[in-house]
């Protein structure tokens, strides 16, 4: 096969299970996913918009307060380009590529570089909740951002919203947010992916993960037929 290209997203699958993850790469057979919800979509572009509109101030009021020494990344353009897929920010190695594309970057300091990533979720995430599950997106973030010239900070920064009950404004729904800061490491996420490219080049597909509902279901419709 030719060299395979990864991203947060498929390496996540190959964390959750690598059997699904070569099915998917090497044998074209994707698990079934349903429509991606379009609130968060909504929710990710406007969060974008807000950023952007901040850009030329260097901070929003919540950084202001929240992220006291960060500020945005100033360069617009560089950004628009970074936050799609096929341009995005991207490591090439001998036997895989690794790209990703980020929604914003903070400059700390003025000297060292942190992926800002916006999330939305139905109430606010529990304590834990961005470490065991975009933990490797942000350390392949950081992994990307030191192989484009960019010292990284150590660490990356989430912003979460949830939507609240307020009765002063008129539909009674606002959504509320903070910050969440986790510590990355770009070598964990190089790592990662260099055990997800190992995996590829296997002649069979690997065990499942411990805990992969597709492979079950698999497993009990064939001991059914």
């Amino acid at each position: 096969m030719k060299k395979p290209f990864l991203s947060p997203s498929s390496l996540g699958l190959f964390k959750d299970c690598p059997r699904c993850f070569y099915r998917e790469k090497v044998m074209q057979i994707k698990r079934p996913s349903g429509p991606f919800p379009s609130v968060t979509r909504g929710i990710d572009e406007t969060m974008k918009a807000n950023h952007d509109h901040h850009r030329p101030m260097r901070e929003t009021a919540d950084m202001m307060t929240e992220l006291t020494g960060s500020t945005l990344y100033p360069d617009q353009a560089n950004l628009a380009t970074w936050r799609n897929w096929r341009s995005g920010l991207k490591a090439d190695y001998p036997t895989f590529t690794v790209g990703g594309a980020v929604d914003d970057v903070i400059v700390e300091d003025g000297l060292t570089y942190s992926p800002y990533d916006y999330k939305s979720r139905g109430s606010e995430p529990p304590e834990g909740y961005a470490e065991k599950y975009y933990l490797h997106q942000m350390d392949v973030y950081a992994l990307l951002l030191r192989e484009n010239g960019m010292r990284p900070s150590g660490h990356a920064h989430l912003r979460f919203v949830w939507p609240i009950h307020d009765p002063k404004v008129d539909n009674g729904l606002r959504f509320k947010g903070k910050f969440v800061t986790v510590q990355v490491d770009p070598d964990r996420g190089l790592d990662l992916a260099s055990r997800a490219a190992a995996c590829l080049a296997g002649s069979a597909a690997p065990a499942s993960g411990e805990e992969c509902s597709f492979c079950d279901f698999i497993r009990k419709v064939g001991e059914a037929l």
